[in-house]
């Protein structure tokens, strides 16, 4: 079946992650997926035979890299933007993960999500960082969307993960680091308790980028810090760290 919305073949890129286990069609010119969802991936800990919601897939990366760490889950890709959607949909056929990937065009911040069973055990989401009025907004919707809070904010984002998720479900999230705060005060209202966190720094010598978080819906307050993540090297600037080298291409 051919997606009218897709975006025709002219505008993409044909990757590889994860050293070309994966391949993935991006727009030339639209929003790229970032490090932000490889990293996410990696830091979720699922159980065997886990059902997976991601809440603003895109394209699709971050479900075609949870079912290639993890070959038993399934997994659902939730996006709102039809051309998104339409790649998203592309990617899972050319991966052959029809049978593991759902792609499910909906606005997350209405309820229900038609489509999705009833028992999701974790919920993961990269949403976007910047508050609307902070920086200039990309002219190009996709971007715009992707990274400014237009579409949706992390209060629809954590508010549609309580909503998935049972008493003891899990909610995993990438956020900047200079938001910590608020993604903790948001998650808690909703009563999604924070029990691990990560922070990602560019290397030994910078601040925290990026926090990862999950979080356990109806849990009690106790949070464990592990350690920091460093993309580069120190000594080379253009190099990735062995831990993120292994994530990129996994032998």
């Amino acid at each position: 079946m051919v997606d009218e919305n897709a975006p025709g073949r002219d505008n993409l890129t044909n990757d590889s992650i994860l050293g070309g286990k994966i391949r993935i069609f991006q727009e030339k010119n639209g929003y790229r997926f970032s490090l932000d969802a490889v990293l996410l991936p990696h830091f979720v800990q699922c159980g065997k035979d886990s059902l997976i919601v991601d809440l603003g897939t895109g394209a699709g990366v971050i479900p075609l890299i949870l079912t290639s760490l993890y070959p038993d889950i399934k997994v659902y890709g939730v996006e709102i933007q039809d051309s998104l959607a339409g790649l998203a949909e592309r990617n899972v056929r050319e991966n052959g993960l029809q049978d593991r990937i759902s792609v499910i065009r909906h606005d997350l911040k209405k309820s229900p999500i038609q489509g999705l069973p009833k028992n999701i055990d974790y919920v993961v989401s990269n949403p976007p960082y910047r508050r609307l009025g902070s920086g200039r907004i990309n002219p190009d919707s996709q971007k715009a969307a992707a990274r400014h809070e237009i579409l949706a904010n992390l209060e629809d984002t954590a508010g549609a993960a309580a909503r998935l998720l049972g008493k003891g479900g899990r909610f995993a999230v990438v956020y900047p680091a200079t938001r910590t705060a608020g993604l903790i005060h948001c998650l808690t209202k909703n009563s999604l308790e924070p029990k691990r966190m990560r922070a990602v720094h560019s290397n030994t010598l910078s601040p925290a980028r990026l926090v990862l978080v999950e979080a356990v819906k109806g849990a009690g307050p106790q949070i464990t810090v592990e350690r920091p993540l460093f993309i580069y090297r120190d000594d080379d600037a253009d190099a990735y760290t062995d831990e993120v080298q292994a994530m990129l291409y996994p032998s």
